[in-house]
């Protein structure tokens, strides 16, 4: 039988390695959102809305949106949901209650649906805010949670493909 006791402690730290790299690159990733201009921002959540399958999402003119930054549809099933969205492109500051509350107002009666994108956080009160009975649905998407998303869909970040070896030398002497 073969002693593969350091290979594994190897592969351990190899994985351990992984693990720091992939939270160094989802920091770098937040970052890099922070960095953007509002607009930017306002079209990167255009294009994250379309690579998760949204059609026809486009970002509203600054001077007339009215609150809401842009649109689109998402199909579920044999229909189609009309969301808006809004961004909210802040370094540290949370999103308030009075955020949601006045986004869900601008999105009444046009939306069946709302989401706001923040690089921040949510407050705990505009997290009880997100669903109101009778009221359009606000979906709050953190920083954490779009770069989830991104690393999900593979947006905006890349992966490369590892070979590693692994000794199985036992699985064939078992076989013959």
């Amino acid at each position: 039988m073969v002693d593969d006791r350091k290979p594994a402690a190897t592969l351990g730290q190899l994985i351990g390695l992984l693990n720091v790299h992939e939270q160094e690159v989802r920091a770098r990733a937040l970052e890099a959102l922070k960095a953007l201009t509002p607009t930017a921002f306002e079209r990167f959540a255009q294009r994250l809305l379309h690579a998760y399958g949204f059609e026809d999402v486009k970002v509203t003119r600054r001077s007339r949106d009215g609150g809401i930054d842009g649109h689109g549809h998402i199909r579920v099933g044999l229909t189609s949901v009309s969301v808006a969205f809004q961004c909210k492109r802040w370094l540290d500051k949370p999103v308030g209650r009075d955020r949601v509350d006045a986004f869900r107002g601008a999105t009444s009666g046009l939306h069946e649906q709302g989401y706001i994108f923040t690089t921040s956080r949510f407050t705990p009160e505009a997290i009880d805010a997100q669903r109101r009975p009778g009221a359009v649905p606000i979906a709050l998407f953190d920083g954490e949670r779009i770069i989830e998303i991104m690393f999900d869909r593979q947006f905006g970040v890349g992966f490369r493909d590892l070979r590693v070896p692994e000794l199985n030398i036992d699985v064939v002497l078992e076989e013959g």
